[in-house]
């Protein structure tokens, strides 16, 4: 059973990066209040009302501010439970069972209890128009604070998808007939806020007073639009939090004033996926000559200058050792230095040598592997000319093919290509993530290198039907597999970053203390943000 801690900490980190500003308001806020905060967020140039919390088009913050998760859980503790609807919940041996307990004193912004009826509502109208998070046999209520759910499987490996359920009034829903067009204009939801005005550029969320959680210390937050002036906004204070993209964020921001700062939550593992299918990327010498011939330090410090703690090495099975080290195996920590002597020595078992500066196989032609990345991808591009120089330096022919992003997708859906970068998002623990990428269902979906191996699927396996208990041991088997076979090369972390202000609000998560991601995009993590700040007075 996952109890309530004594400190939340919390997950749904969202990706952010995207050039953002906001219109001018005074410091503290929009419209001068001393109690605000304003948050760029939106891709401009206006919004549309939408707080549809299923609809693709949703307003960022209608999920956290307005409606709730179930729980969360914190990428940044291993995924630590995070209570907030739901305070424990507990499955049975076989795993085909979970118990949800859910928080007596929740409420909706209109008084009435939020009970385990409208858990089950939500999970059944959402099953009915085919928008579910996860799949169940059956779903219950057996009184107003349990929610018993039973799967066909075992769903030990369903917990992130059960407790991303944002909860609807059955009340207000029960008569919207299409949940994925409904902007759901004037919603009633369980959050710490409920929206009190709407323009074209911003949405201001008041504060509830009642709030059945806790006092909601941030009495007005204000999502605004993204455009040109972000940085100058940033700057001057006009925008005190965001996970939108500005230039150079050490010379425009952090340098500006010292209570300017980032947070770089590092949610996903960063990977070289080679086309295992071509030869002769089959060959696991290649593979591990290829890793010991890129230089992790120098790829995060590509982007660390002018983004510091941005992006870092990462342990060789992916997962971020600081975080992952209880499902990891302890001689994996470390991420894989370079060194070409060991890798020409691994080259020279599949029968590559250098001669005359180029890495040579036994049909004496060169080693070449061609990068395939959508062109519009700028970092991801800038990322490979490192990859590209560091393997040309051993001799390889290495290059890559920057094309549109339809012909990128059908082409590794097909599989045809050399290499391509891949990553995994960190969830509750690694075997999901591992499943993305290794399990043989996914071929040609998440699984881009096309990973096939009966040794990997039973451990999948093994890893839907067994307890928790065991769960980490068999995640240590996958991430055995991950570093002595190789079916991805492991680089770097990948981060979600947020600039944020000690100016007029302070107990933002940092590094020290990873409470949550600090992204403003939605769910319990933009919540929980928001929830610990003190104001300055």
């Amino acid at each position: 059973m996952r109890t309530l801690p004594a400190a939340a900490a919390v997950l749904a980190l969202a990706l952010g990066t995207s050039a953002c500003s906001g219109a001018a308001n005074n410091p503290g806020g929009s419209g001068g209040s001393a109690n605000a905060l304003t948050v760029g967020a939106y891709d401009g140039p206006t919004i549309q009302r939408n707080f549809n919390p299923y609809s693709p088009n949703v307003l960022a913050g209608t999920k956290g501010l307005v409606y709730e998760q179930l729980f969360g859980v914190n990428q940044l503790k291993g995924g630590a439970f995070v209570p907030w609807l739901v305070t424990t919940y507990a499955f049975t041996p076989d795993g085909k069972t979970m118990t949800l307990t859910m928080d007596p004193r929740a409420k909706w912004s209109d008084g009435t209890p939020l009970t385990s009826q409208d858990v089950v509502f939500t999970a059944q109208y959402l099953t009915k128009h085919e928008l579910a998070p996860f799949e169940y046999a059956s779903i219950t209520a057996p009184d107003k604070g349990t929610v018993k759910i039973t799967f066909a499987q075992p769903a030990f490996g369903k917990v992130t998808d059960v407790g991303g359920l944002a909860v609807l009034p059955k009340k207000q829903w029960a008569a919207k007939t299409n949940p994925l067009t409904d902007l759901n204009q004037d919603p009633v939801g369980s959050g710490p806020y409920t929206v009190k005005q709407f323009t074209s550029q911003q949405v201001t969320f008041g504060a509830r007073d009642g709030y059945w959680k806790q006092n909601v210390p941030v009495k007005s937050v204000i999502y605004t639009i993204c455009g040109d002036t972000a940085t100058q906004k940033l700057q001057t204070d006009q925008i005190q939090w965001t996970s939108c993209g500005i230039t150079s964020i050490k010379s425009n921001y952090l340098a500006k004033n010292p209570t300017h700062h980032v947070f770089n939550a590092q949610y996903a593992g960063r990977f070289i996926a080679l086309n295992l299918t071509r030869k002769p990327f089959d060959n696991l010498d290649v593979r591990r000559g290829i890793s010991l011939a890129l230089d992790r330090e120098k790829l995060a410090a590509l982007v660390n200058g002018e983004n510091p703690g941005s992006m870092q090495p990462v342990s060789p099975t992916g997962y971020d050792s600081k975080a992952w080290a209880a499902w990891l195996p302890a001689q994996y920590l470390t991420p894989v230095k370079q060194d070409d002597k060991a890798a020409l020595q691994s080259f020279a078992k599949a029968g590559y040598r250098q001669k005359g500066g180029k890495l040579v196989g036994p049909d004496g032609k060169q080693l070449a592997i061609e990068f395939l990345e959508v062109a519009d991808y700028a970092d991801s591009i800038q990322y490979l000319r490192v990859v590209v120089e560091q393997l040309k330096k051993i001799g390889i022919d290495a290059r890559i093919k920057a094309v549109a992003e339809n012909l990128f997708t059908s082409n590794q859906t097909a599989g045809k290509f050399d290499a391509v970068t891949s990553k995994v998002g960190y969830g509750i623990n690694p075997i999901p993530g591992y499943r993305k990428l290794l399990a043989s269902e996914n071929i040609g979906k998440t699984n881009v290198q096309r990973w096939n191996d009966k040794a990997t699927n039973d451990l999948l396996a093994q890893g839907d039907s067994a307890p928790e208990s065991q769960q980490k041991t068999i995640s240590k088997k996958l991430a055995t597999i991950m570093v002595e076979r190789l079916p991805l090369i492991a680089t770097n972390t990948n981060p979600s970053g947020s600039l944020y202000s000690t100016k007029h609000w302070t107990g933002w998560p940092d590094q020290t203390n990873p409470y949550s991601s600090a992204t403003p995009y939605g769910g319990t993590d933009t919540a929980l943000t928001v929830l610990s700040l003190k104001q300055v007075r």
